[in-house]
């Protein structure tokens, strides 16, 4: 956590402080320097045959999830279809009762609402008798939606036909409740072939982790004693890539999100409200200090940081991690990514493997909404007392 606060007084200082254009063209250069370069620490790949092919035979429950497709679909439809917008708080409450509900449905003997100072938990135990108890942590919440861009209605879950199939587009249906619903759909099946699981099940999700999950340890508080006797947690977060193979993520980066707002005051700009853009000769414009400060951060393209100290805790891929790394190259593909990504090019005409790195490796900083002045249709030539401005920055935890 320090170095998250540490990221952030300095990237307060760097909006503060508008450096010189002779500085920040001294500064690029230093900063296209000191880039961060990434070497693998080992030319081995990880052997993935040295790990035991699963040997259990399940025709029954697998003919059981081939008889109930359509039922398992509708039930990810359910989800989907089910806004949860938990920056807008629209359908928070009720997605968190359909999770509670489903997870009664299909057997969980605990399932409760959990409330925190912000959307409340849920939270279920499915009592198996067994020795192994498995958390699984979920998130039922989705980030907001411009429903202009997209093709099918966000919201309605329809199956929309790709180059490689059908496919179901909707918000969340890849983050993240189609595959959580899925995951509950296989259990499902299990509890109905074998009358129940292998393992008890403690679940534990919440609405907030479009938004940071600021309140999630208070649900973490509010069962610690009893989530710390689990033998495992699982985050259900898998998907498929353009080949249809499937992938499983061993890993997030975390997050630091903020938003600022430059407001006119006694520095200068306007005071009360806004004014006539002719006054521009001799009134400040908070709306061009802001972009001035954004611009002094990166170099001219965006795409270098150049706030002092933010690479440094940036670290080489470990020996395992390298190894992972050179398994995954010999599949992965930087032009697959292009073309799910529909990009015509990557930053620094990166290619091959170095994409990839940059990706898992590097840290970001990104601006994620500002808007200023007028916006609607025609022409209002005034400029603002205030400028929001939504901010995210991205890096590998340790």
């Amino acid at each position: 956590m320090s170095y998250i606060f540490n990221l952030s007084s300095k990237l307060i200082f760097g909006l503060l402080v508008l450096i010189s254009p002779a500085l920040a063209a001294e500064k690029s250069v230093a900063a296209v320097a000191n880039y961060p370069q990434y070497t693998l620490a080992s030319s081995e790949a990880y052997d993935f045959s040295r790990i035991s092919a699963y040997t259990g035979k399940h025709e029954r429950i697998y003919a059981h999830i081939d008889k109930n497709l359509d039922g398992h679909f509708k039930n990810i439809q359910r989800w989907v279809r089910q806004r949860s917008i938990s920056a807008q708080n629209v359908g928070i409450t009720e997605m968190a009762e359909l999770l509670r509900d489903d997870l009664a449905a299909i057997g969980f003997s605990e399932t409760t609402l959990v409330p925190s100072a912000g959307h409340p938990g849920v939270w279920g135990y499915y009592d198996a008798g067994a020795t192994k108890t498995l958390l699984v942590y979920m998130m039922y919440d989705v980030q907001p939606v411009n429903e202009e861009d997209w093709e099918s209605p966000p919201f309605e879950g329809q199956l929309v036909e790709r180059d490689f199939g059908q496919v179901l587009m909707a918000r969340g249906a890849t983050n993240q409740k189609g595959p959580q619903r899925a995951f509950l759909n296989a259990i499902e099946s299990i509890i109905k072939v074998n009358g129940t699981l292998p393992v008890n099940l403690m679940v534990l999700a919440e609405g907030e982790e479009e938004l940071g999950s600021p309140n999630y340890p208070q649900l973490v508080d509010a069962y610690e004693q009893r989530l710390k006797t689990a033998d495992g947690v699982l985050f259900p977060f898998n998907s498929q890539n353009l080949k249809g193979e499937l992938t499983v993520l061993l890993g997030v980066k975390g997050i630091n999100y903020w938003e600022l707002q430059s407001k006119g005051g006694s520095w200068g700009g306007p005071g009360k409200s806004e004014i006539h853009g002719s006054y521009k000769s001799v009134v400040d414009s908070p709306t061009q200090r802001l972009i001035a400060a954004i611009a002094s951060m990166t170099t001219a393209d965006g795409n270098t940081i150049l706030i002092d100290g933010y690479y440094d805790g940036v670290r080489p891929p470990t020996v395992e991690e390298s190894m992972l790394i050179n398994a995954m190259s010999k599949s992965w593909s930087a032009a697959d990514w292009k073309k799910q990504l529909s990009l015509s090019q990557f930053i620094h005409d990166q290619k091959g493997e170095d994409v990839l790195m940059r990706y898992l490796y590097d840290v970001t900083l990104n601006v994620d909404g500002i808007w200023s002045g007028y916006t609607g249709d025609g022409v209002k030539t005034i400029f603002r007392i205030l400028l929001p401005l939504k901010w995210i920055l991205a890096f590998p935890w340790e």
